[in-house]
């Protein structure tokens, strides 16, 4: 049976995804707004760590280091729905942005502050 387009986790879902192809089209202001409309209806612990680390992605290629930073903190142990933490999940999400030639300088900045 397929998924009702009007449950909200099949729409968290959906922002999910749309967020994280903005991300990788170079829309990052179109990922910020998914990330809050599916917060907005947000169902799940593991979906909004999902929409969370798009919305930082978001607001880190739009030059809102300080907004991208407090949710990388405020995040960064939760678990994600795939076992890793949110903390993981950026890095592997910073490398997934490089192979595809997507940089943004303040991404090291982000890295050295989970070295610590």
């Amino acid at each position: 049976m397929a998924d009702n387009p009007t449950d909200p986790k099949t729409l968290t879902s959906v922002y999910v995804r749309l967020a994280w192809y903005a991300l990788f089209n170079q829309q990052p202001s179109l990922a910020i707004e998914a990330s809050e409309q599916g917060l907005a209806i947000n169902s799940d612990e593991s979906t909004e760590a999902m929409l969370h680390t798009n919305l930082a992605h978001g607001y880190l290629f739009t030059n809102q280091y300080e907004q991208a930073r407090a949710i990388y903190q405020r995040y960064q142990d939760i678990a994600i729905g795939d076992g890793r933490s949110f903390k993981q999940a950026v890095l592997d999400d910073f490398k997934e942005f490089r192979q595809k030639g997507l940089t943004h300088a303040d991404m090291k900045k982000i890295e050295a502050l989970y070295q610590q």
